[in-house]
């Protein structure tokens, strides 16, 4: 599935972050009057009566964007949208909804978010659907329906809403089988680039250099992603000039220059960009161009994660676990940032928390909290995790021991490609443990721990062989 790209971490234990496909809106992209999307779309009478509202939402936008000589202030815009709300301003309650789901100055509410796109679409507001339907794309604020979102989408395009495209290739691009709709998501990026909102426009051309970035249904061509990652940046898509940076981070394209990327790392964080906060951090930590400072560092990692970046979470907690540069450790430290990230759904963390938890590295020993943190952990899809619970129920740590339920969890994570896991599922089978004994599954599960990289897989297969 097409993703949005961001640098890998190098360590093992630092996840990337898991975001929304496609964005609704950026906070400093340029918006304009709302024309084909906004309200009363498609009346064309003349008339010399205010709208009502319009002066205040006008400055709240402005405000809000910075436009016009106005400094960005979220709280001003807030009140300004609220007053202009208050006067059915459809268009307010529009941006009332995206300052919710954004988390735009305020604590992200996506019940109030889908309440003022539903006055805004009553109102006329065309990206209001759009709104709605991200929101039942993804299950915020309501519960998830993808059938839901396509009508949205659908309707919000056959109203005449060209940005609306943006949702419909966010539909598809999230579909099991996404990769056979890739020719119909470049298509509806195409078309949204040729509407009239600025900020859907830029997005698009982002997510077409997206696709030529990753090689989505198109052979892979720096160059195309290099020209639309820059007609985006023409909007002040602030994804895209993270593209960039990642650009000239790597020589995609480009002659390698980390001076170059992180200017651009800089452009987009300073719009409010995490993954380039937390790339800007990685330069830092890793010496990309710059001094290794660790202070500066872990300042850029505080701040992405001050927006929910789990990428950014899980470094601040591998730095205050382990210690790195100059950092001590602080198993505290360690335990609230995982905390943080693994509320937030972060499988990776949760593993983590599991583990210290276990260990008892900075906390008090709990296996019960242990076991609960692996269980979640492997719920999620975590492969280590689900070896995790397995091994505590071979011990018996925090529960009693069963070697059944233990089989059980050592299979889940290996069918899903952990070496540790077949090893383990080998041993059962071969000493009979929770299961029949079978020398056969036994050594077929020890050769593919072996050929999966296991160390310890090539002395059971001797043993197995010597029993057989």
């Amino acid at each position: 599935m097409f993703i949005q790209i961001i640098i890998n971490n190098i360590r093992k234990e630092e996840s990337t972050m898991k975001k929304r496909i496609c964005f609704l809106g950026l906070a400093a992209t340029i918006i304009m009057a709302l024309t084909g999307c906004g309200a009363g779309a498609g009346n064309e009478t003349e008339t010399t009566t205010e709208v009502p509202g319009l002066a205040e939402a006008n400055e709240g936008r402005d405000l809000l964007y910075g436009l016009n000589g106005k400094e960005i202030d979220y709280a001003a815009a807030l009140e300004k949208f609220t007053e202009s709300a208050e006067k059915e301003n459809a268009d307010a309650n529009y941006y009332l909804g995206y300052m919710y789901d954004y988390a735009l100055g305020i604590e992200a509410d996506y019940v109030k978010a889908m309440e003022h796109y539903k006055l805004a679409d009553e109102g006329g507001n065309l990206l209001a659907k759009l709104g709605m339907g991200y929101l039942y794309l993804n299950g915020q604020g309501v519960e998830k329906d993808r059938a839901k979102a396509l009508e949205f989408f659908e309707n919000a395009v056959k109203e005449g809403c060209l940005e609306a495209n943006n949702g419909l290739a966010a539909y598809y691009l999230t579909e099991e089988n996404s990769e056979e709709y890739y020719d119909e998501v470049l298509a509806y990026y195409e078309k949204s680039i040729t509407g009239e909102e600025p900020e859907f426009v830029g997005q698009a051309y982002c997510q077409i250099g997206n696709i030529y970035y990753d090689g989505s249904g198109v052979e892979v061509d720096y160059t195309k992603a290099m020209q639309n990652f820059q007609k985006a940046v023409e909007y002040r898509d602030r994804t895209a000039m993270n593209m960039i940076g990642i650009l000239y981070h790597y020589g995609y394209g480009v002659e390698q220059n980390y001076e170059t990327a992180m200017a651009w790392y800089i452009k987009s964080a300073n719009l409010g960009y995490a993954t380039a906060m937390s790339n800007i951090a990685n330069a830092y930590r890793y010496a990309w161009g710059v001094e290794t400072d660790m202070t500066t560092a872990i300042q850029w990692y505080e701040k992405a994660a001050a927006v929910d970046n789990l990428s950014a979470m899980n470094s601040l907690a591998y730095i205050y676990r382990y210690g790195e540069n100059g950092v001590e450790t602080n198993g505290a430290k360690a335990i609230e940032w995982y905390t943080k990230a693994a509320n937030i759904g972060d499988d990776e963390a949760m593993n983590s928390l599991a583990a210290m938890y276990q260990n008892g590295e900075g906390v008090e020993r709990d296996y019960a909290k242990a076991m609960e943190w692996s269980l979640k952990s492997a719920e999620a899809g975590n492969a280590n995790a689900m070896n995790r619970v397995g091994y505590m129920y071979r011990k018996a740590i925090g529960v009693s021991r069963d070697d059944a339920k233990a089989m059980e969890w050592y299979l889940k994570s290996a069918e899903v490609g952990n070496a540790v896991a077949m090893y383990n599922v080998a041993f059962l089978f071969y000493n009979g443990y929770g299961v029949e004994k079978n020398l056969e599954l036994a050594l077929q599960w020890a050769t593919k721990a072996s050929e999966s990289g296991n160390e310890n897989a090539a002395e059971l297969i001797e043993i197995i062989n010597n029993a057989r």
